[in-house]
């Protein structure tokens, strides 16, 4: 019986950890944001109105990228797909930084101390060990991104 008890409590605690935050009730937590740590590509983007089209973009942020890698020192970088040899490539050094605003919202900080310096709030929509769907504002009219993680 204890058996059964503590097996139990190991896969209830194993599937808080999984689903951590999706759709309606996103929210980052202190655990949950380390699931955001590591590289993110692009694999379709769009919104709920229009619909989402599959494929890679360019331009998931203001850098243009088509995606994001996050690490544990706070910083993020951008990840570019290069269309004509079918390979990732990151950006030298990091493009700025990031911290958690509220347990939906990342703030992105680029280029810090330059004239170029600006900030972008994006919305967490859903976080969990495959998956970074986020929205932002940026262009004008709100997105969704769908990222998955990658190994590098």
């Amino acid at each position: 019986m204890k058996s059964l008890i503590e097996g139990s409590v190991l896969l209830l605690f194993t599937a808080c950890i999984v689903i951590s935050c999706t759709d309606d009730n996103a929210s980052i937590t202190r655990d949950s944001g380390k699931l955001l740590l590591g590289h993110w590509n692009d694999y379709e983007n769009g919104t709920e109105q229009t619909g989402f089209t599959p494929g890679i973009t360019s331009g998931i942020t203001l850098v243009y990228e088509s995606g994001i890698s996050f690490s544990s020192e706070g910083t993020f970088n951008a990840r570019y797909y290069d269309f004509t040899t079918g390979t990732w490539t990151e950006h030298d050094g990091s493009v700025g930084t990031y911290k958690f605003w509220n347990n939906r919202t990342i703030k992105l900080l680029f280029m810090a101390g330059t004239i170029d310096e600006h900030e972008l709030n994006i919305q967490v929509v859903k976080l969990d060990e495959e998956h970074l769907w986020f929205k932002h504002d940026y262009f004008g009219h709100w997105e969704e991104f769908h990222l998955e993680r990658v190994t590098k």
